[in-house]
């Protein structure tokens, strides 16, 4: 976990990094699909989804002690990314943002099919 993991209350997922779990997911599914796919985890997480932006693809999901930004954006048409920014209210943290993170990425990877994980090469 190391010492960033004890004292960070903000993760982020990107495009290109070293740590596997805070990588950009893509899914083969439509933008609606995605959306509604993770308007169901967090209710099944019982977090409270506070605010849905179609316009620029985001929402907000507000858990007990955090924040969650969940960002989408279409590749192609029935391509598309989900990026995480969380951030928690903890003294000592204990690398749970990236613990939600890696949750919600598990439940996602369940219910739509992966297309890829991170930047790279293009597979389309």
């Amino acid at each position: 976990m190391g010492l960033k993991g004890i004292f960070s209350n903000s993760f982020e997922t990107v495009e290109y990094g070293s740590d596997q779990n805070l990588l950009t997911h893509y899914y083969q599914a439509d933008y609606e699909k995605v959306k509604n796919t993770i308007i169901d985890i967090s209710k099944a997480m019982r977090f409270k989804v506070s605010n849905i932006n179609d316009d620029f693809h985001e929402m907000l999901i507000l858990m007990p002690r955090g924040e969650l930004i969940v960002t989408l954006f279409n590749s192609t048409p029935s391509v598309t990314s989900v990026d995480f920014k969380v951030t928690t209210m903890y003294v000592l943290p204990f690398n749970r943002g990236a613990k939600v993170i890696g949750s919600y990425y598990q439940s996602l990877n369940k219910q739509l099919p992966l297309k890829k994980v991170g930047g790279g090469t293009s597979e389309y």
